[in-house]
């Protein structure tokens, strides 16, 4: 009803003044690939990391933060989800060393199943 009246030049009670959480800085930055197809190509999944892991490292760096942790999440063509994350033991910022701890967590080739979505996370960030 909020919504509907807006629109019509009713006053929706104050609920929708600006954006939800503009004032709040991010508490995760993250940024995911669905592919088209499943895939076990290797070269596929470091190239969209690295992709991913620039994004990533630049709204960081946007947002004067620092990570620590670093996570990959990977889902398979079953829906089963791959989850793991690492802890450094300094702060980061850049693009490479995400991408270098992403590439890290992701499972052997040999071993994993078709993937379907990636995720590369920094879940908490710090000033």
């Amino acid at each position: 009803m909020a919504l509907a009246g807006n629109s019509i030049g009713l006053d929706p009670g104050g609920w929708f003044h600006g954006e939800i959480g503009a004032e709040q800085d991010p508490k995760s930055i993250s940024h995911e690939h669905t592919f088209n197809v499943e895939t076990a190509d290797v070269g596929a999944l470091e190239a969209t990391l690295a992709q991913m892991s620039e994004k990533v490292g630049r709204r960081v760096r946007e947002h004067g933060f620092f990570a620590r942790t670093i996570q990959l999440k990977l889902r398979y063509s079953d829906f089963s989800i791959f989850t793991q994350a690492l802890t450094l033991n300094h702060a980061t910022q850049t693009d490479t060393e995400i991408d270098e701890v992403c590439s890290g967590c992701r499972p052997q080739a040999s071993r994993s199943p078709r993937a379907r979505w990636i995720c590369s996370t920094v879940p908490s960030t710090s000033t």
